[in-house]
């Protein structure tokens, strides 16, 4: 659907987030698989990346043939229009907050690991900005 041509290089940082799915969510996947006869799921993975200028938000889904990852939809957000990139540790996770002018995305990262990859983003994120 969508393809993020990045080159490797310009990639600083890169993490799989998800985002919480609701019951109207599936719902709305569900009436749309019935009425376009196409099959497919909610997509609720995300891949963050920073670059030395803007963060992107890579949605990724699944294919309804083979069930491969398909891109749904990117999001480029300049830094200058960024206007709060947080996380907080919630048990075992992290949970990321992206605001700027018209969206605000709130997703999570497993931390059971603890290896704090969201909040090291965080902390490129600042630095960059």
């Amino acid at each position: 659907m969508f393809r993020l041509n990045l080159k490797e290089e310009d990639i600083i940082m890169k993490i799989a987030v998800m985002k919480k799915v609701s019951n109207k969510d599936v719902a709305i996947n569900f009436i749309s698989n019935l009425v376009t006869r196409a099959g497919g799921d909610v997509a609720y993975k995300i891949n963050l990346i920073v670059t030395k200028d803007s963060l992107y938000l890579e949605h990724v889904g699944h294919a309804s043939l083979g069930y491969a990852e398909e891109t749904r939809e990117v999001d480029h957000i300049p830094f200058k229009d960024l206007k709060e990139f947080s996380v907080t540790t919630k048990g075992e996770n992290e949970e990321v907050k992206i605001l700027t002018s018209n969206k605000e995305f709130n997703l999570f990262k497993d931390n059971s690991k603890g290896d704090n990859l969201a909040s090291t983003m965080g902390k490129v994120v600042e630095d960059l900005k």
